[in-house]
């Protein structure tokens, strides 16, 4: 909501004139939109209202291009290009522009385990969801009422599809050059549909092999790094020292980190998880077979940990680093209390990120001086578990939490718009030594013999009405020999099996549905083993791991909207389509990209290829200088 910062009387009669446009979600989570002219007169609307120099433009574009009912991707494109329409012919409305989503949608998981049977969990999360294109010289402030996000310009203009209700779109003015305090001239364009719902160094965590966890000391960083060494361009890291509360005393409690079982067994190998060697030894080669681990899915905030300690471009110097690593395990601690049968209070489940914070801010002069804006951390599950906005629903406040704001955060899913943000692939059970690796691998899913069009691994939801997995499973049925299915009902493939590892090998295909949430670990399972993924869902995929995929999707997987399917379109059918040369040429992509999806043994990484963790790492550091360089206002 956009209002003049002084009376009535001063905003109405005096020098400074404004337009607000209004916009949100009522208590029953309907969306509301109005306008208002500089007197504060009212325009209500259901469909779409406009406001700013190219009004007339705008309301022009609206109305030629709207329909009803628009799918959340058509939605976007439409508002999209009549904003651009209209303010290309406006000198003074500038160029790009900034576009804020607000959403509300419910969520369904599963939670139990093999034979005690599931229980089907709804919980909604509402809010302010963002995305930015285009460029402004001068910050814009968040137009809606929840969840202030401060959105730094994107680089290079674009725009993304997404799924929404409300969109905001806001044009910076041109004539506002080198931050000069000359007003920006604002176009607002909002298109409303009905509102609903959808289902200094640290001590190293050194977990072994049997359920005890122990610890080795940390290496010490090299006090002479420094962004200008040739081998850390991007400049260099400085990891805090936390109380070992925040990350060693939480995997070391591995036995109560679910309410089922205990975890230390999978947490087990810093974070890899037992050897895979004898499982998959009749599946793969002795010398890859021993590269493989029954991998958590939920790991990575160890991984990360472990490998930053030893990163080439650590620094015990923090007036020389140019990011900040807060190694807090963020995802183990919240997960002791999600669980309907192991369901901490509000307070249990955010007890953890509020001390955080409060240490952070007693001992980080660098995070009090900046606001975060150069730190980053890894929290090893997905972003919805850390977006708690009222008690009553699921997870945890952390993200919402002050402080954590203008913290870049490293998720296995990420919320598409927020800025901070950024999806890293989950871990897998492939943790190649050496490059030697990574090649080998990649000829072995190269010359495999592909004897089935497509596959599924998975489960029905049974509970859950319409099932989408029931579908692919039905269409797979009837493939008559085209498809074959892993079951995976239970926990059955929840750190993967030999049976899932040798299906991916031998299709061409593998369907990858929405799981829990909008990803699941299996693309990358499907991926690392030489699959062309097909995905229902663009969040699955396109609009998460930006930094670790191909920027083309079609050059890599392919898309079939759900929607279709449901309505009979055969997949068996659209998959035959693609001829064995168009087939090779996406299969040589996946593979081509396979070191980005996977996460190195050794302590250093590899030698020359890059892993996910030296992408993750090496986007952190870009984007942080860049902030530097750009001079960001600290606010």
């Amino acid at each position: 909501m956009i209002e003049c910062n002084v009376d009535r009387i001063n905003c109405r009669f005096g020098p400074y004139f404004c337009q607000p446009v209004i916009a949100g979600l009522g208590d029953d989570d309907k969306p509301f939109i109005c306008t208002m002219d500089s007197i504060g007169a009212k325009e209500l609307a259901k469909d779409f209202v406009v406001a700013g120099t190219s009004s007339e433009s705008l309301y022009g574009a609206c109305e030629a291009m709207f329909k009803p009912d628009m799918e959340p991707e058509e939605l976007f494109e439409t508002v999209s290009q009549a904003l651009l329409a209209s303010v290309d012919r406006d000198c003074l409305a500038g160029w790009g522009g900034h576009v804020y989503v607000v959403e509300v949608f419910t969520y369904s998981i599963l939670v139990g385990q093999e034979g005690i049977g599931y229980r089907r969990i709804r919980k909604r999360w509402g809010g302010v969801l963002m995305m930015a294109f285009g460029k402004t010289h001068t910050p814009l402030r968040n137009l809606l009422l929840h969840h202030h996000r401060h959105t730094p310009p994107v680089s290079p203009p674009q725009c993304f599809p997404s799924p929404h209700h409300l969109t905001t779109t806001t044009t910076p003015s041109k004539n506002n050059p080198n931050n000069s305090p000359a007003p920006t001239t604002t176009t607002t364009t909002l298109r409303c549909r009905r509102s609903h719902a959808s289902s200094s160094p640290s001590s190293s965590s050194n977990l072994s092999s049997s359920s005890s966890l122990t610890t080795s000391p940390s290496p010490s960083p090299s006090p002479t790094t420094t962004a200008a060494d040739d081998r850390c361009p991007f400049g260099s890291i400085f990891v805090y020292d936390l109380p070992s509360a925040f990350n060693l005393d939480i995997a070391n409690d591995c036995h109560n980190l679910n309410p089922w079982n205990s975890r230390c067994h999978s947490l087990s190998n810093h974070g890899f998880g037992p050897s895979a060697n004898a499982a998959l030894s009749r599946v793969l080669p002795a010398e890859l077979s021993r590269l493989w681990y029954w991998t958590d899915q939920f790991s990575s905030e160890l991984i990360f940990h472990r490998r930053i300690l030893r990163h080439r471009c650590r620094t015990s110097n923090p007036g020389s680093a140019t990011a900040f690593y807060i190694p807090f395990y963020a995802g183990l601690a919240v997960g002791r209390y999600l669980w309907a049968d192991h369901q901490g209070s509000v307070a249990d489940r955010d007890r953890d990120c509020d001390e955080l914070l409060q240490w952070i801010r007693g001992h980080g002069d660098q995070f009090n001086r900046s606001r975060g804006w150069d730190h980053f951390i890894t929290m090893g599950r997905i972003t919805w578990d850390f977006r708690r906005s009222k008690e009553n629903e699921w997870g945890s406040h952390c993200i919402y939490s002050h402080g954590m704001e203008n913290v870049t955060r490293l998720l296995i899913e990420r919320n598409p718009w927020d800025y901070f943000d950024v999806a890293v692939p989950y871990p897998t059970g492939f943790h190649p030594e050496r490059d030697a690796d990574v090649i080998r691998w990649q000829a072995l899913v190269r010359s495999r013999q592909r004897k089935t069009l497509f596959c599924f691994a998975g489960a029905s939801r049974g509970v859950i009405k319409n099932d989408f997995r029931g579908t692919l499973l039905s269409q797979c049925r009837d493939a008559l020999g085209a498809c074959r299915v892993v079951d995976c009902a239970g926990n059955r493939c929840a750190n993967g099996t030999s049976e899932v590892l040798e299906t991916f090998l031998d299709s061409r295909f593998c369907l990858q549905p929405r799981g829990d949430s909008f990803t699941r670990r299996s693309i990358f399972d499907c991926m690392v083993a030489g699959a062309i993924p097909v995905f229902f869902w663009r969040r699955t995929a396109y609009l998460q791991y930006e930094w670790f995929l191909p920027g083309e999707p079609e050059s890599y997987s392919v898309f079939i909207h759900r929607d279709k399917v449901k309505n009979g379109t055969s997949i068996k059918e659209v998959l035959e389509g693609y001829g064995d040369d168009n087939v090779n040429v996406m299969r040589e992509k996946v593979i081509e990209y396979i070191p980005r999806l996977v996460y190195a043994k050794p302590d250093q990484g590899l030698e020359s290829i890059r892993d996910a963790f030296d992408i993750a790492i090496d986007g952190v550091l870009q984007r942080m200088r860049t902030h530097k360089e750009m001079r960001y206002k600290f606010d």
